[in-house]
């Protein structure tokens, strides 16, 4: 019988929506709230359902002022996200605000009451808004990865200091998720890319190569590295030899763990000659 594999540094699906998950005060908080603030439309047929058909404009409007938890849970019942707030109410909105101001609150209760289900039960609203967390912490989770690269880098680094910083380019305007020095010319570019499926590999890989194209269009000189999450160990000499030699002067792999983020940020800026 074979030895049990080694568990993989790079964290599954499973991990990540566990770390994502609402905290218990939440769900706790939230479940109250919309049993309090509705409370007089209610039927148990069981569970708590929420007569939506029988609540005005002004009790709707009301309860997301007093109890502005229940706003995610009641736009996401009826598919409705920032950008649609924006595009059809010019209102920008944080669904996840503690606060709403009153004429938001009205203008909101009058565009989501006729999408709002006749009736909904209070854990299917608690089960959206616990859907609708998870994304959002998931896709946060990932945005972090980014800026801890970014830290580790600076962490390291004898003199300076690497920023995100835009260049211009006459196909348009482009971001370096670590550039050094802070400002003037470009000596060290650095792009930092998830990689979170196969099908990634050319899509995001051309994303790379283009950049370090309109990067060396601007400044000729500039050094440029490329920080990968892939989780497909087995896959990454692939990528070195799909992308290496385009203008990359080097590709290095992390995952979650700081001693990995540490290691990458470390052999960029070996490769880079600016270590000590």
């Amino acid at each position: 019988m074979s030895s049990p594999s080694k568990r993989s540094i790079y964290s599954n699906h499973r991990e990540q929506r566990e770390a994502a998950l609402p905290p218990p005060e939440r769900v706790r908080d939230l479940k109250e709230a919309l049993i309090s603030e509705f409370e007089a439309h209610i039927e148990y047929r069981r569970v708590p359902v929420i007569l939506f058909d029988a609540v005005s404009l002004e009790d709707l409007a009301e309860a997301m002022i007093r109890r502005p938890i229940v706003l995610k849970s009641l736009l996401a019942c009826a598919n409705i996200a920032q950008r649609a707030v924006k595009r059809d109410l010019g209102i920008t909105l944080n669904t996840y605000a503690s606060q709403i101001r009153r004429e938001t609150a009205f203008a909101l209760a009058g565009y989501l009451k006729p999408m709002l289900p006749k009736e909904l039960a209070v854990p299917a609203l608690l089960m959206l808004d616990h859907f609708w967390w998870v994304d959002k912490e998931m896709r946060a989770g990932k945005g972090r990865w980014e800026n801890r690269v970014r830290e580790a880098l600076n962490r390291l680094l004898v003199e300076g200091r690497f920023r995100k910083r835009k260049f211009q380019h006459p196909g348009g305007s482009f971001e370096l998720d670590a550039a050094y020095p802070e400002r003037g010319t470009v000596a060290v570019g650095v792009d930092v890319k998830r990689f979170e499926s196969p099908r990634d590999f050319h899509k995001r890989g051309d994303e790379i190569t283009q950049k370090v194209s309109h990067l060396r269009d601007v400044h000729p000189s500039a050094q440029f590295f490329a920080v990968i999450y892939y989780p497909f160990p087995a896959r990454h000499a692939d990528v070195r030899t799909r992308y290496q030699g385009q203008g990359i002067n080097g590709i290095v792999f992390a995952a979650e763990t700081n001693e990995s983020i540490e290691g990458a940020a470390r052999q960029v800026l070996n490769q880079a000659d600016l270590s000590s």
